[in-house]
């Protein structure tokens, strides 16, 4: 009689132990279920002791590999930085421009107060220039210097065709107007597109950076 109550007492205790692993094993079971339907989770097995659950991520990686979950966001930006002009490039580069300039203003104070045309010093100016550009060229250091010389060489071979060009008209007495008045040399379009290139490098070159190519320039 006594074996027989101590059986039923061991059994009734099994049976406890079995539902409550059930009601875990089945409470966690619909807890990943409902997340699968959201979060693509699977249930892989259940233990008595807990339900465990294996994440299908949708960027899983190779076996041995681990998702930390990190996210990187490149971002590029649409505006290119400036170009910088080394600085000993730009201290000589402003030498060669303010040679141009000081070039372009003997040429119109000698018409505009009515001087000879001096073809001598005229040509020992742009003598002092083509020695700048010389100098500037061994300061090169970077793609920004190369384009800013460009510009600079391109300026001064302007300069030159126009003073060419005044020089033979004025051997051939053709500068009656521009002595006459001084409006023939504020109306001349490549002397004053020159004058205007020159300050524009004038401008670039202090402050640095290259710019955009001014439209009197090309």
């Amino acid at each position: 009689m006594k074996l027989m109550w101590v059986s039923m007492f061991v059994f009734a205790g099994l049976m406890e132990v079995a539902a409550a692993t059930e009601h875990n094993c089945t409470q966690d079971t619909s807890t990943g279920s409902a997340y699968a339907s959201r979060r693509d989770l699977n249930v892989t097995s259940c233990s008595p002791a807990n339900a465990q659950l294996a994440v299908a991520s949708p960027h899983s990686q190779s076996a041995g590999s681990r998702d930390d979950g990190t996210i990187v966001v490149d971002v590029w930006s649409s505006e290119e930085p400036p170009q910088k002009l080394s600085q000993g490039f730009a201290s000589a580069g402003l030498t060669v421009a303010s040679r141009l300039q000081n070039t372009e203003r003997r040429m119109e104070q000698s018409i505009k107060r009515g001087f000879p045309l001096g073809e001598f010093w005229i040509r020992l100016d742009f003598d002092q220039v083509d020695d700048s550009l010389r100098q500037a060229s061994l300061t090169v250091r970077n793609d920004a210097d190369r384009t800013a010389l460009q510009q600079l060489q391109g300026q001064t071979e302007r300069l030159r065709a126009w003073s060419d060009w005044l020089i033979g008209q004025n051997r051939e007495l053709r500068l009656a107007n521009y002595y006459i008045s001084s409006a023939t040399l504020d109306n001349d379009e490549q002397f004053q597109g020159s004058v205007t290139c020159t300050n524009y490098l004038l401008s670039m070159l202090a402050s640095g950076q290259v710019q955009e190519e001014d439209r009197s320039c090309r």
